[in-house]
């Protein structure tokens, strides 16, 4: 970008207004992508430092940050990859950018409130088809044609490590927080991902399983197998923050 207000910086020897504007524009850069390598730590690995940073460099020329939160650079870092030449460089990256981007939110997100579960066994099957379920502010949804549950968070992992352990493999991973204030990544089947996916869009219990059975096709049997082993660990695990009937 072309310097804005040039004329506001003090002219003073003997440093020159350009080489002061210099001086800052290096040292911000720096900070962003030191902070940034915290943020997206898988990308940042699976690069190495001086790639990471020529990544960051590109991507910010094109996204610079909108917040005053470095927390909210990665926004849109799996958008920028997929549209230039780091897709064809890095197939994977892309996917990688997706699943840094969950976990800094789900770390980031708001607590959810203490949920009650104590009258749930007085609830009449006919409530049940009409309730509908509050997920928590945490919980992110990850669809990916790449293994990333093999490297995500594996801190020792160097970029030669992480590229070996990749592979082509469809995964549907649940992001969330939990009680230690650690975020978590689950590896779930097709139906479980689909479930919790149409939970979060604010769906009825009776909704979900139509849709899941005369939309998906999936047999009734595994819909309501599903409902009946998911529950109790999903609000266990503060995944499920309330339960609402009608």
């Amino acid at each position: 970008p072309q310097p804005r207000l040039f004329s506001s910086i003090v002219d003073q020897a003997p440093i020159a207004p350009t080489e002061r504007l210099d001086i800052y524009a290096v040292g911000y850069l720096v900070r962003i992508v030191e902070a940034a390598s915290g943020d997206m730590e898988t990308v940042s690995r699976a690069l190495g430092h001086e790639t990471f940073h020529k990544l960051i460099d590109e991507y910010l020329r094109q996204y610079p940050s909108p917040t005053f939160t470095v927390c909210d650079i990665g926004k849109n870092l799996g958008v920028f990859i997929r549209k230039t030449h780091w897709n064809d460089d890095y197939p994977f990256l892309a996917a990688l950018a997706d699943v840094d981007w969950a976990a800094q939110k789900s770390y980031f997100a708001n607590d959810s409130s203490v949920f009650d579960t104590s009258s749930l066994g007085e609830v009449s099957p006919e409530a049940w088809n009409q309730a509908s379920f509050a997920l928590a502010p945490s919980v992110e949804l990850v669809a990916s044609d790449w293994s990333l549950t093999k490297v995500w968070g594996k801190r020792d992992y160097c970029k030669e490590t992480i590229k070996s352990e990749l592979s082509r493999e469809i995964e549907k991973i649940l992001v969330y927080r939990d009680a230690e204030d650690d975020v978590c990544l689950e590896l779930l089947n097709e139906i479980s991902y689909s479930f919790i996916s149409q939970l979060r869009a604010g769906k009825t219990l009776l909704q979900v399983t139509e849709y899941l059975t005369l939309e998906m096709k999936f047999p009734i049997a595994e819909v309501q197998e599903c409902f009946s082993e998911s529950l109790g660990p999903w609000v266990a695990q503060g995944i499920i923050s309330d339960i609402r009937f009608q």
